[in-house]
């Protein structure tokens, strides 16, 4: 469980920086997850 929440704690930030493609990195993080 810890692995996936350091996974989207790394990734959050990233996603913040890229305003128009939220729902794509989310989409992404849903598939390694």
């Amino acid at each position: 469980m810890s692995g996936e929440e350091e996974v989207v704690a790394a990734v959050e930030p990233v996603a913040a920086g890229i305003p128009g493609e939220p729902m794509d990195i989310m989409t992404a993080v849903q598939l390694v997850l």
